[in-house]
């Protein structure tokens, strides 16, 4: 296996895409990690958190990589809430110094 040199980056697209085809080919998880050069935690990380799951239609059940850039996204912007909120910015890590949790 190719040393893995890299911390964690967000999968691109092209990523998703290329995991989306190897878990159609379905080879081992092994060889997944190997081709991907990622670690076997970001792997199961990426499906389980983007793998769509749908009740109405149960054939759909699987990873599609454009839903998954989508989901990915939607989780990345809610966690820049305070990016372009100077003041509220400032209010909540003047909080977190004093040692209290901000509400």
């Amino acid at each position: 296996m190719p040393a893995i040199k890299r911390s964690f980056v967000h999968f691109c697209l092209e990523e998703r895409r290329t995991l989306d085809h190897l878990l159609q080919a379905k080879p081992s998880m092994a060889n997944i990690i190997w081709i991907m050069s990622r670690y076997r935690s970001t792997i199961y990380r990426e499906v389980r958190q983007n793998w769509w799951h749908d009740k109405e239609v149960p054939q759909a059940d699987r990873y599609w990589p454009l839903t998954a850039e989508s989901l990915s996204s939607d989780r990345r912007a809610c966690q820049q809430k305070l990016i372009g909120k100077a003041a509220l910015f400032a209010a909540v890590t003047n909080q977190f110094r004093a040692g209290q949790s901000p509400k």
